[in-house]
């Protein structure tokens, strides 16, 4: 009897043992899963967004595209948005980025002191039409890709087959070589005329319409400051264009409510979206940023009257093609 209770309690004990080593097991390999992922979530770079503290009409721009970003970006433990004061002393002391983590800004004010603080991190500006000098800094442009707007070109006139650009190749030689590389995908034939300012500018633009073919010919309006001017280049072009039929499309949503056929503009949170993806997307590759992105994903704005007015040039279903129709309260 002794033999078997003695037997009898070592089993026990074994058993027990083994339930005991079981649990401690897994509890340990438990606390180890936990810390490896706190230490792989540590080891991966973070996007910080610097949003600056202002009131006005660009709270709404800055709220819908901070809104794109986080939902583009899709990783809220690796994000994070601080406030800037622009007329602090010291706009950037809530700011303490590690150097693998990526900074956006959403408009160039702070690019100065953000790149004397951290030389060696990704910067990007949201809202600008410049390109920068340095290695790390890239642009994310309001301005929407040619090639987007040459395709819906091509789906909105029968005929056209020869565009005009007016631009300050100083400030904007990357538009111009993306719009004669989108020229070319599209067999355009892109003409640039570079001028230097607005006097250049309206004289360029009345000798482009003199040798215009109504046909065959069309004007791509930018919104390029230093050729463009609302109060005397535009009303003269929205009287050639109702008088002499000629086809001009822009990328300012003011313009087309005012009389161009067509144009292309940013979709503040679908242009976040865009900036959130790609910058998720090359964090996670571990890649660099190229110098200048352009916006792929614009919203389409159609004038109807000047349409209508247009029609024998247009494709019969042209209308079909965009989804914000101007002015308002044409019928």
């Amino acid at each position: 009897m002794f033999y078997f209770i003695k037997n009898f309690s070592h089993f026990c004990c074994r058993k027990l043992l083994r339930k005991v080593c079981l649990v401690a097991s897994i509890l340990l390999l438990t606390i180890f899963l936990i810390l490896s992922d706190i230490a792989f979530a540590s080891d991966q770079s973070s996007l910080i967004i610097l949003r600056p503290n202002l009131d006005g009409p660009y709270t709404n721009l800055f709220d819908n595209i901070v809104n794109g970003v986080q939902k583009g970006f899709n990783d809220s433990d690796r994000l994070q948005i601080i406030q800037t004061e622009n007329n602090s002393a010291k706009p950037l002391e809530k700011v303490n980025a590690s150097q693998d983590d990526f900074i956006l800004l959403l408009t160039p004010k702070l690019l100065e002191e953000v790149t004397k603080k951290y030389p060696n991190n990704q910067i990007a500006i949201a809202i600008t039409t410049q390109k920068f000098s340095a290695p790390n800094v890239s642009s994310f442009m309001l301005i929407p890709n040619p090639d987007v707007v040459f395709k819906k070109l091509s789906k909105f006139s029968v005929t056209t087959k020869r565009i005009y650009m007016i631009l300050h190749l100083k400030s904007m030689q990357w538009l111009a070589d993306a719009a004669q590389a989108a020229a070319k995908t599209h067999n355009y034939d892109l003409q640039i005329i570079n001028t230097e300012g607005l006097s250049e500018s309206a004289l360029a633009y009345r000798n482009i319409i003199k040798g215009m073919d109504p046909k065959t010919d069309a004007i791509w309006v930018t919104q390029d400051n230093m050729t463009m001017d609302a109060r005397v280049i535009l009303p003269f072009l929205l009287d050639r264009l109702w008088n002499d039929g000629l086809l001009m499309f822009s990328t300012v949503l003011v313009y087309v409510d005012r009389g161009m056929a067509f144009g292309a503009f940013p979709n503040n949170e679908m242009y976040g979206q865009q900036i959130g993806k790609q910058i998720k997307n090359l964090l996670d590759a571990d890649q660099k940023l190229k110098p200048i992105y352009l916006l792929d994903t614009p919203d389409f704005a159609m004038n109807l009257r000047t349409t209508r007015h247009l029609k024998a040039q247009l494709y019969p279903n042209a209308e079909q093609q965009f989804n914000i129709f101007l002015p308002r309260d044409f019928r």
